[in-house]
């Protein structure tokens, strides 16, 4: 026999071992399996498959998901262009690396990750709801002594890892969660 061989073996005695060691002795590469239980259980045939599954090279791959459940946070400066035009190229750059550095303070003490910035706006994750919606608290009365304010946005989802950082649906939806909180202002207020 030229074929690659499988012996599956549940001993029940010794012998039962040493008859399925000479018949793979007998053919040439077989590998002979010795799986525990007696063969007629349920968990036991599980096993079995499991090993046919393996030799004849149809394993199924473990899944792995890449893929965390994480709570992300946005902000941004409310009325930017307007106060970016009022005040004029080299102030605004000031007032932003100010905000930069207030919310980056705000970051650090709520154990927040900075994701990324751009522009006025920033993108960071955290391990959980309560330290984002903190650090979003925080970070609205830090920037207040810069005469401005900012709308923050938090979302908890499981979240794609994409190069190292946290992207997909979930994060779609905290980016967006930032222009709800002026919609719902703006609802509740009407008469």
């Amino acid at each position: 026999m030229q074929v690659p061989t499988l012996i599956l073996s549940w001993p029940e005695r010794k012998d039962d071992f040493d008859c399925a060691s000479y018949v793979a002795s007998l053919i040439p590469g077989a590998e002979i399996v010795e799986l525990p239980g007696a063969a007629w259980t349920e968990e036991d045939a599980l096993s079995s498959a499991k090993e046919i599954r393996r030799f004849v090279g149809v394993e199924r791959r473990p899944t792995e998901l890449d893929t965390i459940l994480s709570t992300v946070l946005f902000t941004d400066i409310v009325d930017s262009t307007q106060k970016q035009a009022s005040l004029g190229d080299h102030r605004w750059k000031q007032l932003i690396e100010r905000h930069h550095i207030m919310v980056r303070e705000a970051l650090e003490r709520w154990r927040g990750v900075e994701i990324d910035t751009a522009g006025d706006g920033f993108y960071a994750s955290f391990d959980g709801p309560a330290r984002a919606i903190r650090c979003a608290q925080d970070a609205c009365r830090r920037v207040r002594d810069l005469g401005i304010q900012i709308r923050a946005g938090v979302h908890t989802g499981e979240c794609e890892l994409i190069n190292e950082k946290v992207g997909g649906i979930a994060v779609s939806i905290g980016a967006r969660s930032r222009r709800w909180r002026v919609l719902q202002r703006y609802w509740f207020r009407r008469p």
